[in-house]
């Protein structure tokens, strides 16, 4: 069996499933022209499969991948599909294991805007892998012995980028993860919440932290948000409600809401439910083409309703 890696870069997008509910971020010539790629259904499964496009559509030299020359595509390679982060730097956003790559472009099952799109490699669907945007943390270097100008790597000269990738997808093992110290319990004790609330956010806090994103409180200080999330340039601001239950119900403050809409980009709603038995993350980021504030990966969106409130007093 083939086990080759090779990385395929694209525009940056949140879930690759249309345009109608995505932004293109960033791309090349035919994106600035047209608002939009080929790849934009590279994680959009048709037929119990994934169809992924490059940018750029030029051949795939299969033969640096082990590939004869009489052959038109090999199969089990897995593709690592990279893009550009809109605060810099090419990072994995998902990958297809045991795919098959094509040497030229082949006519997809879909059209889109009366043009047939193209693919160059395809996968069973149970076999891609697309990471939510706050999950994208592996780098891979440009420039020398990294991935150059065009869009296909195949890094023959970098094994030890290859080995960190391979431990990445295969082991779960994140490059410069911090660690979370044995019996750490980030100053839970300390703050006079529900346990309900500090189950929520330490589950929360785990959560970045596994990923590498440095964490700090800012609870006590009642800013509208519980938690800062920094990794490079990045920085989320987190706020966390936990649930007892299943059903998502909450209420925010008015400064929450307020700084929800002043922060979109950057802020995430973190709820936990069924935190104390057996917790379901949902975290949601505002999408700017729908309007909306969803979670991609449980595929939930929120519905906000105002409340008026009165005190009265005799």
């Amino acid at each position: 069996m083939n086990d080759r890696v090779f990385f395929l870069n694209i525009t940056w997008m949140k879930s690759y499933a249309g345009i109608r509910n995505d932004t293109s971020y960033r791309g090349g010539e035919f994106i600035r022209r047209h608002g939009w790629g080929h790849e934009l259904f590279n994680f959009a499964a048709k037929n119990g499969k994934c169809y992924g496009n490059k940018s750029g559509g030029k051949r795939i030299d299969i033969s640096r991948l082990g590939a004869s020359e009489e052959n038109d595509a090999i199969k089990n390679i897995t593709v690592v599909w990279t893009a550009t982060n809109h605060n810099g730097g090419t990072y994995i956003i998902g990958w297809y294991k045991k795919a098959t790559v094509f040497r030229e472009s082949q006519t997809q099952p879909r059209t889109f805007r009366g043009e047939r799109l193209v693919y160059f490699v395809e996968c069973k669907e149970q076999d891609a892998i697309l990471l939510p945007e706050d999950e994208r943390v592996f780098e891979i270097p440009r420039g020398l012995n990294g991935m150059g100008q065009g869009n296909v790597w195949y890094a023959e000269h970098n094994p030890k980028v290859i080995k960190s990738v391979r431990d990445y997808i295969f082991r779960g093992i994140i490059p410069s993860a911090r660690r979370i110290p044995k019996g750490r319990s980030f100053q839970v004790d300390s703050i006079k919440r529900k346990k309900v609330e500090n189950a929520a956010i330490l589950h929360i806090h785990n959560y970045y932290s596994r990923l590498g994103y440095e964490i700090k409180s800012v609870e006590m200080e009642k800013i509208g948000w519980d938690l800062e999330a920094t990794r490079g340039k990045s920085k989320l601001l987190l706020e966390v409600k936990g649930l007892s239950g299943r059903e998502i119900n909450i209420e925010l403050t008015h400064n929450e809401y307020s700084q929800l809409q002043v922060y979109k980009s950057n802020f995430r709603l973190c709820i936990v439910t069924n935190v104390l038995e057996k917790p379901s993350r949902y975290i949601f980021s505002y999408s700017e083409s729908e309007r909306i504030w969803n979670d991609v990966q449980q595929d939930k969106k929120l519905n906000f309703y105002d409340i008026t409130s009165a005190r009265v007093t005799a």
